[in-house]
């Protein structure tokens, strides 16, 4: 996200949502089985079901203000650019304030500290294991209170 908004770093994020919408979506692998009896190839089909977040609001801390109003100027696309995030706006507000508002919070630390576990791998440090915890705050599954 930080490269999309032209950002140097994004110090701090909160999700909230009002809830979820289980989907079901018919699933095949890329390799095909060989039934030798049978003489046929074939791919089995499988049945995933995802969680898809109703009404998500991201709350970004950045460190200066231009940075903010640059962030606010712009959308980002996510997941093969089916979701879309849209900008409210911005204001500042001391971290304290930041650390109340409801939500989830992924905060990355050093390495596998008591309490982190194993987030994914960063492909722009040659696949560095990345670590985090998380950390949630109020009732982040709330209908999100929009101000403009």
């Amino acid at each position: 996200m930080k490269r999309k908004l032209g950002v140097a770093h994004i110090l701090r994020h909160k999700l909230t949502y009002m809830g979820l919408s289980m989907q079901q979506e018919q699933t095949q692998p890329r390799g095909w089985i060989h039934e030798k009896k049978k003489q046929q190839m074939s791919r089995p089909r499988a049945i995933l079901v995802r969680g898809v977040m109703l009404n998500p609001l991201l709350h970004l801390g950045f460190a200066t203000e231009a940075e903010a109003v640059l962030a606010a100027s712009q959308h980002l696309c996510l997941c093969r650019n089916e979701d879309v995030l849209l900008p409210l706006g911005w204001q500042a507000m001391s971290e304290e304030e930041f650390a109340r508002l409801p939500g989830f919070e992924l905060r990355f630390t050093e390495g596998a500290e008591p309490g982190a576990f194993l987030v994914g791998y960063n492909r722009f440090a040659d696949g560095a294991p990345m670590y985090g915890r998380l950390e949630i705050s109020g009732n982040p599954v709330a209908k999100p209170v929009l101000e403009r």
